[in-house]
């Protein structure tokens, strides 16, 4: 008489989670909890504490690992038979919370100051305005160190360098508006990176408010430009771009993009003699500068190295 086997049962040796919990994490629900945890929220949020410049930016990021790292341990957690997970769950729904309470609490109104220069028409009279969206929990700096950190993980265009050169620029202009609100220059200059990031209206925003304070800021027409182009107002854009090619005291690289990108505009626009005339110009000016900079380099080089044989000067009266 064969003695029956006893039945199987889950030793916490073997597995620290119960049998329902095996059944229970293959429910689609919570697998779509703890996939949304592990690879939409957590890595996210890692990436944007290490970038983050302001503490409200680090501490939205800890808020986001708290809920990603609750959803997962309550999805994986739920039957477990040690009681550390749901407790560390519960910890990071807790810290989470707190922190989210905190920056719901210190959330811009978006409201004008009385002593400001300009009126924002758009949050003034509550238009769309959305105080506690997460777009207006996380600082707008910080967004933006996020956002050129993961563009170079998607656009070949922008190097690491470059993107490193993009940040510190807008750490020191937002470090300048918080000394100086009022700060023209430091507003027009972020409005310029604004514009370099590929956000057209939030640039034009800024160096329209900047030219309402002080109107003959340099190559002002050259970025509206952009941002117009950017915005899909080519007619617009056109305007602003002939005028810039012509603008005193531009500098020369300003006024051969600005031929540049007219050329452009004017294909969009299918004009395109203007367009060939647009780049026909660009050409010519670029290889008038690579001339320039070869005469320096020669004359520079003449000044260091004086027993270079140099060729006689041309007589004033040939015969």
């Amino acid at each position: 008489m064969v003695a029956a086997s006893p039945p199987l049962r889950f030793h916490r040796l073997d597995s620290e989670f119960s049998p329902s919990l095996c059944h229970l994490v293959m429910h689609p629900v919570f697998q779509f909890l703890s996939f949304i945890g592990v690879v939409l929220i957590i890595p996210p949020s890692l990436l944007l504490l290490f970038v983050a410049d302001t503490w409200e930016g680090r501490a939205f990021a800890i808020t986001a690992l708290c809920a990603g790292l609750a959803s997962t341990l309550f999805t994986w957690g739920r039957g477990s038979t040690r009681r550390p997970l749901r407790r560390t769950a519960v910890c990071a729904v807790l810290l989470g919370g707190v922190l989210a309470a905190v920056l719901i609490a210190r959330a811009p109104k978006g409201m004008t100051s009385f002593d400001a220069r300009v009126q924002h028409v758009y949050s003034d009279n509550k238009i769309h305005f959305s105080r506690y969206a997460l777009g207006n929990l996380l600082p707008e700096g910080d967004q933006l160190m996020l956002g050129f950190t993961t563009m170079t993980m998607f656009d070949p265009l922008l190097t690491v360098s470059q993107a490193r050169v993009l940040k510190r620029l807008t750490t020191t202009i937002y470090r300048e508006l918080e000394i100086d609100p009022h700060n023209v220059l430091a507003k027009y200059k972020l409005g310029v990176l604004t514009v370099e990031k590929g956000d057209g209206k939030k640039g034009k925003e800024l160096i329209e408010a900047a030219l309402q304070a002080k109107s003959d800021l340099l190559h002002s027409d050259y970025n509206l430009g952009r941002a117009e182009m950017l915005l899909g107002n080519n007619t617009l854009a056109v305007q602003r771009l002939e005028r810039a090619t012509s603008a005193p005291g531009s500098d020369p690289e300003v006024i051969q993009q600005a031929w540049y990108q007219l050329g452009i505009v004017y294909r969009r626009l299918h004009r395109m003699e203007d367009a060939q005339k647009a780049m026909a110009t660009f050409q010519r000016l670029k290889a008038e500068e690579a001339e320039n900079s070869q005469k320096t380099l020669r004359r520079y080089e003449a000044q260091q190295n004086p027993n270079v044989a140099q060729p006689p000067p041309s007589p004033e009266n040939p015969q």
